[in-house]
């Protein structure tokens, strides 16, 4: 069984180089490129599901669920794990997992 945890995202905004608005949900799929492997990602990336607890605030933040596309390192998907969402090359929101 996939482990699925509660993070806290950020969607940069266009100006930033994000999305002009976030995606509607309620699920969302792209690769992640999670800080602890920056320098690896693109040679060993991984998608995440990502289920949308909340709608985002005037900030674009919101709580969601995370979990794997496919089975992936569990340990990336501990408390105070860091991982941007990308689209191509180009990074579209940060996250951070809260448990």
């Amino acid at each position: 069984m996939k482990k699925t945890v509660l993070a806290y995202l950020k969607w940069g905004n266009p100006e930033e180089g994000g999305r002009q608005l976030p995606p509607l949900g309620p699920t969302y799929s792209t690769v992640a490129r999670f800080e602890s492997q920056k320098e690896l990602w693109s040679k060993e990336a991984w998608s995440l599901v990502i289920e949308f607890i909340e709608p985002p605030n005037n900030a674009l933040c919101h709580r969601v669920r995370v979990n794997f596309l496919a089975e992936g390192p569990e340990e990336l998907l501990q408390p105070g794990s860091v991982f941007e969402l990308m689209e191509g090359r180009k990074p579209v929101a940060r996250g951070t997992v809260t448990g």
